[in-house]
């Protein structure tokens, strides 16, 4: 899994919902959100930044900012220690 932000150029709300339909049609992406101002898209899931930038190009300017993995939910990073923790315990 994969997070990538993508700076976009739009200006209206008509843009960034078409924006937002294209990246929700797209096979592999899980989450798409995008910043109050509208200048900062972000995606996750198992993605290429690459594929989606050429997409979003036909409808408005696009830059890649960042991409790197995708953060686990907090929750499922503790289940996933106490799990190991219990896994030490019955070793001893």
């Amino acid at each position: 899994m994969k997070k990538a932000v993508f700076k976009v150029g739009v200006d209206d709300a008509k843009a960034k919902n078409k924006v937002l339909k294209i990246m929700i049609g797209l096979a592999g992406v899980e989450s798409v959100s995008m910043d109050k101002e509208g200048k900062k898209l972000t995606v996750i899931g198992d993605i290429d930044p690459v594929s989606i930038v050429s997409k979003l190009r036909k409808l408005c300017h696009t830059e890649i900012v960042s991409v790197g993995p995708a953060n686990e939910p907090e929750g499922k990073k503790k289940k996933d220690d106490d799990e190991t923790k219990k896994d030490d315990e019955k070793k001893k």
